[in-house]
């Protein structure tokens, strides 16, 4: 029986992207607002001309705790942006860093073990949380005051997508819960920090999809795993976030899912309220499962 070791049970190459730019993130919350118009012509509505005016903004300071300081534990100026529209009022999507962050990878996939035959199963399921159950609402403002979806100190739910990983045999099953965040919170003002795969176990989800696999493709999975390990790896809220990443890792083993992009307000990407509805209207593909149940999913089994 073969342990897994990355970088010794495979020839894959995997390129981690690289970023021109670091930007820092910023600790403050601001709100914008604008008039949006639109002239016409009686009896000519379609010739018309949009317009929008610039009211001015109004910037927020977030403490560290999520309370006091700039009166974050009040905050209710963010406006619930819907499939691309923008509000009159808008603010800043938070996305926090992880809370149970996996800080040596190899050691955390260690009890996985790559044997082919029929002896030994491997799945994928891909679950995601999404801001507004049933709808491609890419955020929301946080129910009950500053507690993130993903984290404390998170005062909108922008929700989640993450990875889980088991192998069965016999009476045995090894399971690994593995989702993208960045290291520091990103804003669509500053949308980049430092990749981060955090333990998911402990997330919630509302919908889900599993695929059962062969062995090489779970393993070729969990070495494209890697990328988020690498110092280089930079989590970016618009072109490489938890539901990208998601994707990405799942298109290794040639399973292919919607990739709908939403937009916010300064960006647009991937997004779990886009991929939760993907999944839910999409015909299941071969050895495919999907699942609209909530709940969490735990990490199963130890290994020396």
């Amino acid at each position: 029986m073969e342990r897994y070791v990355p970088g010794q049970n495979t020839d894959l190459a995997v390129t981690p992207k690289e970023m021109t730019t670091v930007v820092k993130p910023q600790g403050f919350i601001q709100t914008c607002t604008y008039i949006y118009g639109y002239n016409y012509a009686a009896g000519s509505p379609n010739d018309g001309e949009s317009w929008v005016e610039f009211q001015g903004c109004s910037t927020m300071y977030v403490p560290d705790n999520g309370s006091g300081g700039g009166g974050g534990s009040s905050y209710s100026g963010v406006g619930v942006l819907g499939g691309g529209g923008m509000p009159t009022s808008t603010g800043m999507v938070i996305k926090t860093p992880p809370d149970h962050p996996i800080t040596n990878l190899l050691d955390y996939l260690k009890c996985f073990t790559n044997v082919g035959g029929s002896d030994h199963t491997y799945k994928v399921t891909i679950y995601v949380d999404q801001p507004v159950p049933g709808s491609r609402t890419p955020w929301k403002t946080q129910d009950g005051g500053p507690v993130g979806s993903s984290a404390a100190k998170n005062l909108v739910d922008v929700g989640h997508t993450f990875l889980t990983f088991t192998e069965q045999y016999g009476t045995t099953t090894i399971t690994r819960n593995v989702g993208l965040y960045p290291s520091s919170a990103v804003t669509p003002n500053s949308p980049a920090s430092p990749g981060q795969l955090n333990d998911d176990e402990n997330h919630q989800y509302n919908i889900s999809a599993t695929f059962t696999v062969t062995n090489a493709d779970f393993f070729i999975m969990l070495y494209y795993l890697q990328r988020a390990a690498d110092p280089n790896f930079y989590y970016n809220l618009n072109a490489e976030n938890c539901t990208s990443f998601a994707l990405q890792t799942l298109a290794q083993a040639g399973i292919f899912l919607p990739n709908t992009i939403g937009t916010w307000w300064r960006g647009s990407g991937c997004n779990p309220g886009d991929l939760g509805e993907d999944l839910r209207q999409m015909t299941p593909l071969p050895n495919m499962t999907k699942s609209t149940s909530s709940g969490f999913h735990f990490n199963v089994g130890n290994c020396q």
